[in-house]
């Protein structure tokens, strides 16, 4: 497996990622695997070397994110958000840090041609937080 490391978080990631989309409660997604459907599929990408799994809370209302969390619980070091409005992100970051607990380290935004807001302030809130977008 290759690897890429991001600044200087120590945060590295595989090149290949797991998505988790697929996951989660069949009584949402009638095509989405259960726990114990996953397990096996998840266990293997990592014994291949995946790091990075992709999940949201849009995936099975959530139940992707419970399952990830359930079958990685011991692999996480970093974690990483994605596509959020900057002023989220900057109170998910306050209320983590005020707290003890982690932060996260990067910042996967939703940023092409057409879709241009995070010039403005995702970027530069990344910048200040010391928080690698990933453009």
């Amino acid at each position: 497996m290759q690897y890429v490391r991001l600044g200087q978080s120590g945060l590295e990631v595989s090149r290949i990622g797991l998505g988790m989309m697929s996951y989660g409660d069949r009584a949402v997604q009638a095509w989405a695997l259960a726990q114990d459907g996953a397990g096996p599929i998840v266990a293997r990408a990592a014994e291949a070397g995946v790091t990075f799994f992709d999940t949201a809370d849009t995936h099975s209302d959530g139940a992707s994110e419970e399952i990830t969390g359930r079958l990685l619980r011991r692999k996480v070091r970093y974690l990483g958000a994605s596509t959020m409005a900057a002023w989220q992100f900057g109170q998910a970051q306050y209320a983590a840090r005020s707290a003890g607990q982690t932060a996260f380290v990067s910042m996967q935004n939703r940023y092409n041609l057409v879709n241009r807001e995070d010039e403005r302030e995702m970027i530069p809130l990344c910048r200040d937080l010391e928080v690698h977008d990933l453009i």
